[in-house]
């Protein structure tokens, strides 16, 4: 029965979607994707939600087995939703022979579109994936909540360092100069990909979303995935707390941010200064003293003593 209504969710209501950004059902109606609740979690709640959270292989393959059982009896069309599947299940190049034949014989489609751009990176040809995102966009500007134009940021970054392994080393995905902007979000400007500027608050939302879909599919180490954390850990420091941005820079580690004390976001210690203490005499001077003292007392009784006896003689 739980299975059975995952398939409903999943393939009847349309709203299924992969990772890379992209991934959804045919046309319809409803909003695309799924939408990331973090405002009010705490430090751990958060990271969990952030980074897990996402269907399993076997769901997968129980929506596969039932997409195909639904078009089989003629309910109607389902190879995008069949696409879906394989590319979860990484049959890449299964379903982007499917999404090529769809977008041949039914063009103009958004999910054609941008699940054709998916497929594409999850293959490794960044260029074409570039494309039909880009296309994508075009179809259905606000799909994802209006969070694709970094999509495109991630895949632009992504054939830099195919061209120059090192460029990820003095560049990020996003390109924020996080010396310049300190602790004031407000100066966060990033330019997006056919027109507009994201503001501090945009750009923490679309990490969120589109780093939840990115990490079911990418695992440690990726250099892109270890630069949009960091990035997200300097906002959530600053936007909701230190324990917030500790964790989320610990994951940006696990992905292989280099760890040193230049480029983290941590903010030191503020110093503590301590009251200079009054210099202390060593300890063998009141001792001196005292002995000296004790050695005084003891002569004196000596001479008393002495006194009374020559009296008494």
């Amino acid at each position: 029965m739980f299975r059975r209504s995952a398939f409903a969710s999943l393939i009847l209501l349309s709203q299924v979607q992969v990772i890379l950004a992209c991934i959804n059902m045919p046309d319809n109606d409803v909003k695309v994707g799924q939408p990331i609740y973090t405002e009010a979690l705490e430090p751990q709640e958060y990271i969990e939600t952030l980074l897990r959270g996402h269907l399993s292989a076997k769901d997968w393959e129980f929506a596969l087995a039932e997409a195909k059982t639904a078009e089989a009896r003629g309910d109607g069309e389902f190879d995008n939703a069949i696409a879906v599947a394989l590319l979860h299940l990484g049959k890449t190049n299964r379903a982007v022979k499917i999404l090529e034949r769809l977008e041949r014989t039914t063009p103009g489609s958004y999910y054609v579109a941008a699940n054709l751009g998916t497929a594409y990176e999850l293959s490794g040809d960044n260029e074409k994936a570039h494309k039909w995102i880009a296309e994508g966009i075009k179809r259905k500007p606000d799909s994802h909540f209006g969070t694709e134009w970094l999509h495109l940021k991630i895949l632009e970054a992504k054939q830099a360092i195919k061209k120059d392994p090192k460029w990820i080393a003095t560049n990020s995905v996003l390109g924020i100069d996080w010396e310049s902007v300190g602790d004031d979000l407000s100066k966060v400007k990033v330019a997006a990909d056919g027109g507009g500027v994201r503001n501090a608050d945009e750009v923490r939302k679309a990490l969120e979303y589109q780093l939840h879909e990115r990490t079911e599919f990418v695992k440690p180490t990726d250099p892109t995935v270890a630069s949009l954390l960091y990035d997200l850990s300097h906002l959530v420091r600053h936007s909701r707390s230190a324990e917030h941005g500790d964790l989320v820079l610990a994951a940006a580690h696990s992905y292989g941010y280099p760890q040193t004390s230049t480029n983290s976001p941590i903010l030191p210690a503020p110093a503590i200064e301590v009251a200079p203490t009054p210099l202390q005499a060593p300890y063998w001077i009141p001792a001196g003293v005292i002995v000296g003292i004790i050695a005084g007392l003891g002569l004196a009784a000596f001479w008393l003593t002495r006194r009374r006896t020559r009296r008494m003689q």
